[in-house]
């Protein structure tokens, strides 16, 4: 026997047992042996039906001198409980997710912070160092011409060379710690990325890397902001130096830059033969704080910076990387990008001219 809503497990039927769901019918079938050999137990069971989550639960059922008649089975719909339950775990899972995020990003911000201090730090170094330099180069300049030694000359020529050499490399430090502005003009490309190359070329990490600089002087001058692609030249080639770095220490490490003017855009590959990357790390190579490096090898913005940059003066970046066998970031930008942006003193002038 059944009640109303016990018989809508069974579609309305009351007289047909096969027509309840199989795990109640498999748990009545279990009682009723029970019935029959004598043995007397409770359970509890757990089944679906037509959307709803029912527990039910089975009590014998004893008459007054403790025999026992059968049993009664209590259906209990639980399914707004096991709805809240899993939103309720979701949610437990989505807050633990959260404070995980919120962990690594405070890591992250204090490894920010020191560096800003660290760049900061060197920037004032490097400015402290500028006035030395210029009093030896005022030196040697006047030794130069007092001595009368045949050797001497070359000595002093070649000293007078170094001290220009570590002025260069404090000038692209102090250069690069600007504070980036919205200073638009017509820029020449190959100039950028000598530039850079010249500044990344004294880092240890470029020691055993062949640098392959093919130069097109073909190409149409270029409206952006000199510094922002600066920035942008810069965060992809140590990625690149970095990947090679992973790479066992006696294998070929190379990286060639190209250029090339392909409808109408300016576009530039910087390769490596470094460790590559999976196609599901380059996917994800943009976003923010996304970074398979050690904590403190690496923030995760620098590709998202660049990304940003080059998406403001309508231009693209693009990953083709292999495991094992390196990666070409492309970077395209248009001659002219079509929003408008803002120019420096004299940028008006210098446009006219190029155009």
């Amino acid at each position: 026997m059944s009640n109303p809503e016990a018989a809508k497990w069974a579609g309305g039927k009351k007289d047909l047992l096969d027509d309840f769901p199989a795990k109640l019918v498999e748990h009545i079938a279990g009682l009723k042996t029970e019935i029959n050999d004598g043995n007397s137990s409770e359970g509890r069971i757990n089944f679906e039906v037509e959307g709803q989550y029912v527990e039910a639960k089975s009590c014998p059922v004893m008459d007054a001198g403790n025999a026992r008649l059968g049993y009664v089975i209590v259906g209990q719909d639980l399914t707004e409980h096991k709805k809240l339950e899993s939103d309720l775990r979701t949610r437990t899972e989505e807050t633990a997710l959260i404070n995980e995020m919120l962990k690594m990003s405070r890591v992250e911000l204090a490894q920010r912070e020191k560096m800003v201090a660290i760049g900061q730090m060197a920037t004032g170094i490097a400015h402290e160092i500028g006035n030395p330099l210029a009093s030896l180069s005022s030196i040697v300049q006047y030794i130069a011409r007092k001595i009368k030694v045949p050797a001497q000359p070359e000595q002093l020529d070649l000293m007078q060379e170094q001290i220009e050499r570590i002025s260069l490399i404090l000038r692209r430090m102090l250069s690069l710690s600007r504070p980036a502005t919205s200073e638009y003009k017509w820029v020449d490309v190959n100039t950028i990325i000598e530039s850079t190359l010249a500044l990344v070329r004294f880092d240890k990490r470029a020691t055993s890397v062949e640098f392959d600089n093919v130069v097109n002087f073909d190409l149409p001058m270029v409206w952006l902001n000199p510094l922002h692609y600066e920035q942008v030249m810069l965060n992809i080639i140590i990625n690149a130096l970095d990947a090679m770095v992973a790479k066992e220490a006696d294998s070929y490490k190379q990286l060639k830059v190209t250029r090339s003017f392909v409808d109408d855009m300016i576009e530039v590959r910087i390769s490596d033969t470094g460790i590559g990357m999976e196609q599901e790390v380059c996917r994800r190579a943009f976003e923010s704080f996304f970074t398979t490096k050690e904590i403190g090898k690496g923030t995760g913005l620098g590709l998202y910076i660049s990304y940003n940059l080059i998406a403001e003066v309508d231009g693209l970046i693009e990953l083709e990387s292999e495991p094992g066998k390196g990666t070409t970031v492309i970077i395209r930008v248009p001659v002219r990008p079509k929003k408008d942006l803002i120019s420096d003193t004299g940028a008006v002038e210098d446009a006219a001219e190029n155009i």
